[in-house]
């Protein structure tokens, strides 16, 4: 707990009543902050299904580890693994996937990857997990509302359809809390708006909003991990240099 700087710990311990967006780059303590954040949320709503779901399948351990240490220290015992759930996006037969897990909520088989990539014609992951999402919101029955808060970290490697299913099973008012990588690549040094990503209802208000702050809040819906930790400011801003083209040329 004494490892996170002050801004870490405000976000951490901030319990939105809507949408929020944490964005940062690699190493500025995006999955510690989460991990907190999951576990605070567990310890003052101990009643409520939490949902904490990631792409990197090898991150459950570390993401399970970080829950149990942060939520001991408040509570002096185990997180209630009944009510918080670590559930990789898509799961397996011998762990489970939020996808999965959403899937036999409503009756319905879950597809494997093998079965996903020969029913669809995208061939990259996230969008053949993005296509089984999709598969899932536009069956006739309707989305079961699961989860009182759900935590999606590495979000940029997320398809919208993924997002828009977590969307979709959450209860109101949706707490819905992604964590965001400002710089996945070189290609792409934009993110998503929250437009793009969950569209707008019919009278053209946008579906989420996250601009500003909550009503009667100082939470803001948009929040910034600033420092990153993982690699050294000169080695950071060299990399930034190459990265945008911004070192003259030699004459």
């Amino acid at each position: 707990m004494e490892g996170l700087d002050r801004e870490q710990h405000k976000i951490a311990v901030q319990m939105p009543n809507s949408p929020q967006r944490i964005r940062g780059l690699a190493g500025s303590g995006k999955t510690v902050v989460m991990c907190m954040k999951a576990a605070w949320m567990h310890n003052k709503h101990p009643n409520w299904n939490i949902a904490y779901t990631f792409y990197t399948r090898s991150l459950y351990e570390q993401i399970k580890s970080n829950i149990t240490r942060f939520y001991r220290w408040w509570a002096d015992v185990d997180p209630n693994w009944n009510k918080i759930h670590i559930l990789h996006a898509w799961g397996r037969k011998d762990r489970e996937g939020l996808y999965r897990f959403v899937s036999k909520k409503m009756g319905r088989n879950s597809r494997t990857y093998l079965e996903a990539k020969n029913a669809f014609t995208h061939k990259e992951y996230s969008q053949i997990l993005g296509n089984c999402c999709k598969e899932l919101r536009e069956l006739e029955d309707k989305t079961p509302q699961l989860f009182d808060a759900i935590l999606i970290d590495e979000a940029q490697d997320f398809n919208f359809e993924f997002y828009k299913l977590c969307y979709d099973i959450l209860r109101e008012p949706k707490r819905l809390i992604w964590a965001y990588d400002e710089v996945q690549s070189l290609e792409s040094l934009s993110i998503p708006t929250a437009i793009e990503i969950f569209g707008t209802h019919t009278d053209g208000t946008p579906v989420v909003e996250l601009e500003g702050n909550y009503p009667d809040s100082e939470i803001e819906k948009d929040m910034i991990l600033y420092h990153c930790y993982r690699t050294p400011r000169p080695i950071m801003v060299t990399a930034h240099f190459f990265g945008m083209g911004l070192l003259p040329r030699s004459k």
